[in-house]
């Protein structure tokens, strides 16, 4: 959800910016919509903050359970390489899949409006008609490499979380405290099941019997 609105709330101050007349200082522009977006920014992480514990609440959950499927979510950046034998370039369908993204209806929404804003832009500043295609694929290639540098930085902290967190485990396995015989294989066996329910669980698969996200 966080991501939407980044995404709308990114594509409104670029249609403003692009609009507002040349009288407008640019700067108090850009401060003025910033602060707004940080505004809503705030509420959203205040409502979600109310939505999740009431969620956690009237199902009975226990807080650990988001770390848990953040390190589903991670190693499935991680391990997700490969598809009945083939090698998968771009492995980000299975964290969509499991949060439940609906992909093309904002690239719909975001094509249409970088083609307003994109006509507004060259208009506005004259860009000549020889220039918008040397322009567009310098932002394209700009675009890109901010795609796959995001990528190998999300690679890279996700492989950093699953290793901690195996680690973690593997301390809490072999070093922990003396206790009546067979608790903590028990409980390892119990934490062992809930990773692997949550493992094949996707977003929309969590509706029966439960109140949804």
């Amino acid at each position: 959800e966080r991501f939407k609105l980044f995404l709308f709330m990114g594509l409104v101050l670029l249609l403003n910016l692009v609009t507002s007349s040349a009288e407008d200082d640019f700067m108090e522009v850009l401060k003025s919509h910033l602060y707004q977006i940080s505004l809503v920014f705030v509420a959203e992480v205040f409502a979600d903050w109310i939505k999740h514990a009431f969620i956690t609440k009237f199902n009975v959950l226990s807080s650990d359970l988001y770390a848990d499927f953040m390190f589903v979510l991670a190693r499935d950046v991680t391990e997700t390489r490969h598809n009945e034998g083939q090698p998968i370039l771009d492995h980000t369908h299975s964290v969509t899949r499991r949060v439940g993204l609906a992909q093309l209806p904002f690239a719909c929404i975001f094509c249409r409006f970088i083609q307003d804003i994109w006509s507004r832009f060259c208009s506005r500043f004259q860009v000549a008609s020889a220039d918008r295609m040397y322009l567009a694929l310098v932002i394209f290639v700009c675009l890109f490499q901010l795609k796959v540098l995001s990528g190998i930085w999300l690679a890279g902290v996700s492989a950093d979380f699953v290793i901690k967190v195996e680690r973690a485990n593997y301390v809490e396995a072999h070093q922990s405290p003396a206790g009546p015989v067979g608790m903590s294989s028990t409980r390892g066996r119990s934490k062992s099941k809930i990773m692997q329910k949550l493992a094949d669980q996707t977003r929309y698969q969590q509706v029966k019997g439960h109140v949804v996200l």
